[in-house]
């Protein structure tokens, strides 16, 4: 194992060097955006409509919105047959662009003949905003990010990216100054020949994941990382799954950490493997904190660590991930169900009653951010005095909950408050018997047309740039299993110029 693991650390070595050379060409000076707003509402599912949207969005100072016709998928998807240039098949993204996907799928071409090439790149400086979207077969052969290479800032909700494949971050990768934020995603069969299947996070990259499940990514050579790597950088995870990712003859089949920092909190990983001793949960040669985190049943062993921060209320199936802490368990049975679809925009692996993950966690971690009270689907984590280890919160109670849940009371912004800043928190009331929420956003001047309209949000909801010196209304509904309530009364708010 030891001559395993210096050969381990020769080959980050050399692969850091490659990527440096790499990454130069990325680090592009953009100017600083303006604040007007402007918005293209696509009517069909042509991919050069889009083009010539983003090149549109590209030209101005403005920050842009996109949105995508619905339901473009399969043959009727946003289909990307040719690069647009060199090694991207959609328009560099050089502004702040958000993308309202509503349920479509943009897509490189499976036709004989279509070349390799990324979806999209984004520089540093801009601004790349994904919502309700699909990313699908994005191929940057020997580059990194087969869907997203950004040195830039990176925004993505409710999205899935499937299929995607690069030397290096399979689905996405992240460099310096590059950042992440991604909320109830999931990546599944994205691959990478060298580190991060899923995602690869690289020399100063920063990312903060929530609410997301990486299945079935892989690596085809083995290096570190299947479901998601980190090098050099900074990491936060929480509320999210990891389950059958493979790291072939290398480590971390869930997750890889060489010299970074990475934060686990409420995480279920389990069921991924990595070589023998190589870490099929975890592979940690950095500084990782792990708390109210499952680690279980993974292939080459739960974790192979160093400095692994057992900050307590952790479960290890085996005795590798070396937890220290009292609360913490080791040689235990999570008890954890198949991955399945258990409620929320993503899949989870769902708790037996018997359990001992049941009333475990410390409630400090799972009541404040960035748990903030509610697990991986968006349910109340407040149940009982103790929540629950792991991304997912047995349902202790049977609560006396109606068909129709009541109409959410709006919080904040304050009615018809002035504001000064573009990016605006919404928040409303948390209700227990509430499985989602739907908002919608408009302009006050077109009530008519939401600039956003999500459909699957756990608690708040913080907007993309919003045009100042204008005003906006906004309005929130709860749903049960059954049914969703009444739209609440539209409240109004205004940006300051």
């Amino acid at each position: 194992m030891e001559r395993q693991f210096i050969s381990h650390v020769w080959n980050i070595t050399r692969l850091v060097l490659s990527l440096s050379v790499l990454c130069i060409g990325m680090l592009v000076s953009q100017p600083q955006l303006a604040r007007a707003m402007n918005s293209t509402i696509l009517q069909t599912c042509d991919a050069a409509d889009l083009i010539n949207a983003i090149v549109a969005a590209n030209a101005d100072a403005a920050a842009d919105a996109i949105v995508l016709a619905p339901n473009c998928n399969g043959a009727n998807a946003y289909l990307l047959t040719q690069e647009n240039n060199s090694g991207n098949g959609l328009p560099i993204i050089t502004g702040n662009l958000t993308i309202e996907g509503k349920g479509s799928t943009i897509a490189r071409s499976t036709a004989n003949g279509v070349p390799q090439f990324r979806l999209f790149q984004v520089n540093a400086q801009a601004i790349l905003t994904l919502n309700d979207v699909t990313l699908q077969g994005g191929n940057a052969g020997e580059g990194n990010g087969g869907a997203i290479a950004t040195n830039g800032a990176v925004n993505i909700n409710t999205s899935n990216l499937i299929e995607n494949t690069a030397a290096q971050g399979g689905a996405i990768f992240v460099s310096y100054p590059g950042t992440l934020s991604l909320a109830t995603t999931t990546l599944s069969q994205n691959s990478a020949t060298s580190f991060g299947g899923g995602i690869a996070l690289f020399n100063g990259g920063v990312a903060t994941i929530a609410g997301s499940t990486f299945v079935q990514n892989t690596l085809n050579n083995g290096s570190f990382g299947a479901g998601f790597a980190i090098f050099n950088s900074t990491a936060t995870i929480v509320n999210s799954t990891f389950y059958n990712n493979d790291a072939g003859g290398g480590f971390g089949g869930g997750i890889g950490n060489a010299a970074s920092t990475l934060t686990l909190i409420n995480d279920t990983i389990a069921g991924n493997s990595a070589a023998s001793l190589g870490g099929g949960g975890v592979s940690n040669q950095g500084n990782t904190t792990i708390l109210n985190t499952i680690v279980s049943q993974n292939s080459g062993g739960n974790c192979q660590t160093i400095n692994m921060m057992d900050q307590g209320n952790n479960i290890d199936s085996g005795a590798s991930c070396g937890f220290t802490m009292s609360s913490s368990l080791n040689n235990t049975d999570s008890q954890l169900g198949a991955l399945a679809n258990n409620g929320g925009p993503t899949q989870t692996m769902a708790l037996a009653s018997t359990s001992p993950a049941i009333g475990a966690a410390a409630r400090v971690g799972c009541n404040v951010q960035p748990v903030s009270g509610i697990d991986q689907r968006g349910e109340s984590r407040q149940q009982t005095f103790h929540c629950d280890i792991g991304a997912y919160e047995f349902e202790k109670t049977t609560l006396a909950c109606p068909q129709t849940p009541d109409t959410p009371k709006l919080i904040s912004p304050a009615r018809n408050a002035q504001l000064n800043r573009a990016r605006v928190s919404l928040d409303w009331n948390f209700d227990a018997c509430t499985r989602k929420y739907e908002l919608k956003l408009f302009a006050a001047d077109n009530p008519t047309q939401p600039l956003v309209e999500s459909r699957h949000i756990p608690s708040h909801y913080t907007t993309a740039p919003l045009e100042r010196n204008k005003k906006y209304l906004w309005q929130v509904r709860a749903c049960s299993k059954q049914k969703c309530s009444a739209w609440s009364s539209a409240r109004a708010f205004s940006i300051k110029p």
